[in-house]
């Protein structure tokens, strides 16, 4: 006769717990669900060399009326390649812990890790935008990589642009605070461009009490009221209103006296960051991890794992201020250090 099973408080063995409740949670949750901010702001991407072909002028040239044949253009082309990194999180599920454990204690603290696998995406995609650094892994900072294939931004219509090109500023105001003005030099940096898509602002709560406080500003609390694919499409964090043709939202994850608007596209080619994952699908997705403590019970000990990275893909797409006194120097936020 085999050893009784180990089971829950409420009398379900852990296995069938692992098997018939936690392992089809983590499933559907992979097959099923792209965070808001992970489906606005980038496209999936994974580790191998890509190349892309840089923009050029958007003029036909003229040509004489019977025989007259254009020039070749040239095709300028970069390379794109990204590695993953990897992500855990443990439950310290041992024995005597799972002993006192009820199968719902046990589903609760696996939607607690489809929580907080959420909010580490969201903040590396935020990271990615508002910690400028001096990689060419940002938004336009005046550095270039060795295989992007410039050495400044490319020039759009009539707009040239140095190499220096800067899409992170302070805006030195004497109050502190965000004022229409950077909201319109935002939205000039970005259209320049070229950018297409629809302008959408991040804000601290701190920022969306000054901008309450501007009195053009159409406010509401109600999703609902306002209908457009970026309300439509941010379920967690709030949609606070419009002003100046910018969506804005609010999400503590972006710190108090910074500002990151961008204009977003539901185009793949148009988002701003690239989401990046192994190449070989099994190793992507959030995994749960057995133990080797206990191969009878995969539960006891389980850890879970996640490979990606993020890249920036369009760097003039999107716009960083900070709002402080004195400088119109940028300095990234160390919360995100």
């Amino acid at each position: 006769m085999g050893l009784p099973g180990l089971k829950t408080t409420d009398g379900n063995d852990l296995n069938t717990v692992y098997y018939d409740y936690i392992i089809p949670i983590i499933q559907r949750y992979n097959e099923d669900n792209v965070s808001d901010f992970r489906a606005l702001l980038s496209y999936d991407e994974d580790e191998k060399v890509k190349n892309y072909y840089l923009p050029e002028a958007g003029r036909m040239q003229k040509l004489e009326q019977d025989y007259g044949m254009p020039d070749y253009r040239t095709f300028n082309k970069g390379k794109f390649q990204h590695d993953t990194a990897k992500y855990g999180d443990a439950f310290r599920y041992t024995e005597t812990f799972l002993k006192d454990a009820s199968t719902l204690d046990i589903i609760r603290f696996t939607q607690e890790l489809l929580i907080r696998d959420k909010e580490t995406i969201k903040f590396e995609l935020l990271k990615a935008l508002i910690a400028s650094g001096t990689s060419a892994n940002s938004l336009y900072n005046g550095v270039y990589g060795t295989y992007e294939g410039i050495s400044a931004p490319p020039t759009y219509g009539a707009n040239t642009f140095a190499a220096g090109h800067n899409h992170y500023v302070g805006n030195n105001y004497a109050s502190g605070t965000i004022q229409l003005t950077d909201i319109t030099l935002a939205k000039k940096h970005i259209a320049e461009h070229g950018t297409t898509g629809q302008f959408v602002g991040f804000i601290n709560s701190t920022q969306t009490q000054e901008i309450a406080n501007l009195a053009t500003f159409v406010y509401s609390s109600d999703v609902n009221k306002i209908a457009n694919p970026i309300s439509d499409k941010i379920a967690v964090d709030g949609f606070v209103g419009r002003l100046l043709g910018v969506d804005f939202i609010e999400t503590e994850e972006i710190p108090s006296g910074y500002v990151l608007i961008g204009k977003f596209t539901e185009n793949d080619l148009g988002k701003i960051l690239a989401f990046v994952q192994p190449n070989d699908a099994s190793w992507r997705g959030l995994q749960l991890i057995p133990a080797a403590a206990r191969p009878d019970y995969p539960l006891v000990g389980a850890s879970a794992r996640r490979f990606f990275s993020v890249a920036v893909k369009n760097r003039g797409s999107a716009y960083c201020f900070s709002c402080v006194s004195g400088s119109s120097v940028y300095t990234s936020p160390a919360y995100f250090s």
